[in-house]
Formats: structure tokens, sequence, C-alpha cells
């Protein structure tokens, strides 16, 4: 699994700044996450080697001299709070199959029955 931060801050009036901070988690897709090898190949052949889970943290009204301050924090908040969810062991697979179902639903990607995904 691997974190980047992504700085997608940017000025919307006068000296003000909304400061975005994008957190991309990249998961790599695995065999053992699925029932069969197809339903593996199948998830494989439609998003590659991984999954990216994104998140955004910002705060809007930051005056410029501030940003690089609140751009510090926000990253703190970020790992002191949600990263530690992010490192068991089991939590590759969960955010990849969570992935997965949240396509489903939007995309209605496969049928229901093609994807056998055990939790």
């Amino acid at each position: 699994m691997k974190l980047l931060f992504i700085d997608n801050t940017r000025r919307y009036f006068g000296d003000f700044y909304l400061v975005i901070v994008e957190i991309r988690c990249e998961v790599p897709i695995l065999p053992e996450y699925f029932d069969t090898i197809s339903a593996y190949n199948a998830v494989k052949s439609h998003w590659g080697e991984t999954i990216v889970h994104l998140r955004k943290v910002q705060q809007m009204g930051v005056p410029s001299s501030q940003v690089s301050q609140v751009k510090e924090r926000l990253i703190v908040n970020f790992e002191q709070n949600s990263l530690p969810y992010l490192i068991p062991s089991t939590m590759p697979k969960k955010l990849v199959l969570s992935e997965i179902n949240k396509s489903k639903k939007k995309q209605g990607f496969y049928p229901a029955h093609t994807l056998n995904l055990h939790a």
C-alpha cells in the first residue's frame, strides 16, 4: 500500500485560499482477496494492478501567510486520526473490496453473480 499527499491548494478570493490536500492510497490487487481466479482476473483486467482510494481534507478561508501551516496541520491530523486505520494487515483487502463494491453500485460494472468476493 502506498500513500501520496497531493497539494491542490488554490486561491479563491483576494489573499484567501482553499487549502486542499488529496490523500491518494494505492492498493495492489491480489488474488487472495477473491474466491475465484476468474473474479481476480476480471477485476484486474478492469482496474489493472492497483485500486486507488482517494480522500480529501481541506480548510477554506486561509490567509496566504498561513497556507503552509494549515497544510501541515491537515496532514498531521490525517496521520494521527486516520492513518492508524490503514495500518492493520486486513485493511488493503478491505479497501480493494470497498472500491469494487462502490463501482458496482455506481456503474453496474459486474453482475453480482460474476464476482465472488470474500471479506
